[in-house]
């Protein structure tokens, strides 16, 4: 799959002022790009938990049996991170849980369900040891390309470094506390703010140099905002073999994340407040056809915004490309998906998200 960028140009159409003329260029990892283009003037697909393995069909069918909506909506999968970026995505999505002696999720419910191992040995050691986990579910989807969060570290600087010019990469992070609904299993543990700090000690010690904090980004002013409004973001040049790692998070999570810290400084990740807020520079809004007005709002000010094409697999069921068309639309510089070209998904369902289809330029007026 090749990456996209795009130079936004205002056009006033039907009322709204819609980025409707993209400037389009097919460039890979390491072909030149222009040097003046700032990190908020490209558009780039994603993946939607990215580490995903899929589901093993007989855990899949007890999940249909008991909540055939839910099962629809986890019948997804993703290769392994070395060839999503390999494809040219360039925002991944990783969930952690916490499990600080080891050994929390080892044995999960599902190999019951399906009366058999399920976890290669291993992946059996890499649970038993003590640190962050990376899965989507316990214990009914819990298979991932890296179990242990450094694992999947290593794989993105392993990456990095045999494509040291590679665009910035965006790394969304949810922090996974809620139980699931379908089996009685391990329940997540809360993250203290001390895990928190312990996970930006890790990304400042994985990245070192290749990693791009708050700090980074608001330099001599008091907030991100004012950074954004009075100097902008960095040129893709300056950006090249970065990675910005950003926490999707409930409002309580973020208190715990931040704490007094209210602009971020010395923290490794960026969040998504609300615009006014003094750490706000990267918003996740994921409704790109409810929240369109929003989002370009957001653009024209200057911040990136992260959106998702798709969500839960109904689109596709659907063939229902208005999503699609929205968030491509809506200059929304991360557009986040299950069905990028060659995905699992994509040939199954038929359903393909791509700055080339001649499906998204019908977006309907509301």
């Amino acid at each position: 799959m090749e990456l996209k960028y795009n130079l936004f140009f205002k056009l006033i159409f039907n009322s709204f002022i819609l980025s409707c003329f993209l400037f389009r260029g097919a460039v890979n990892a390491n072909q030149n790009m222009p040097l003046d283009l700032k990190l908020n003037q490209i558009q780039i697909l994603g993946s939607h938990n990215s580490y995903k393995r899929a589901i093993p069909p007989s855990v899949f069918d007890f999940i249909k049996s008991e909540n055939s909506q839910l099962a629809q909506a986890l019948n997804y999968s993703h290769p392994d991170l070395e060839t999503q970026l390999n494809m040219g995505l360039r925002q991944l999505e990783i969930d952690i849980l916490k499990d600080d002696i080891g050994g929390y999720f080892l044995n999960p419910l599902g190999e019951n369900i399906a009366q058999k191992p399920l976890l290669t040995e291993q992946e059996n050691k890499a649970l038993a040891q003590p640190g962050f986990k990376v899965m989507h579910k316990p214990d009914i989807d819990f298979m991932s390309h890296c179990v242990l969060f450094t694992d999947c570290l290593k794989q993105l600087n392993l990456w990095s470094a045999q494509n040291s010019n590679h665009l910035p990469i965006f790394v969304l992070m949810n922090i996974k506390e809620s139980e699931n609904r379908i089996v009685k299993g391990q329940k997540p543990q809360r993250f203290t703010p001390q895990d928190f700090r312990k996970l930006d000690q890790l990304l400042v010690n994985s990245f070192k140099n290749k990693l791009y904090t708050p700090d980074k980004l608001k330099r001599e002013y008091a907030s991100l905002p004012e950074a954004v409004k009075h100097q902008g973001w960095p040129s893709l040049n300056e950006m090249r073999g970065k990675f910005i790692f950003l926490l999707d998070a409930s409002a309580e999570q973020l208190t715990r994340y931040r704490g007094n810290n209210k602009n971020l400084s010395g923290l490794s990740l960026f969040a998504s407040f609300e615009e006014d807020d003094p750490g706000a520079a990267i918003f996740v809004v994921n409704n790109p056809i409810a929240q369109f007005d929003k989002i370009q709002r957001l653009v024209d000010l200057g911040f990136i915004v992260r959106t998702r094409s798709d969500a839960n697999t109904s689109d596709a069921m659907n063939q229902n490309y208005k999503r699609v068309n929205a968030a491509i639309l809506s200059g929304a510089q991360i557009i986040s998906t299950d069905y990028y070209l060659n995905s699992p998904q994509s040939e199954r369902d038929n359903f393909k998200v791509s700055f080339e289809s001649d499906k998204w330029i019908n977006f309907p007026q509301q």
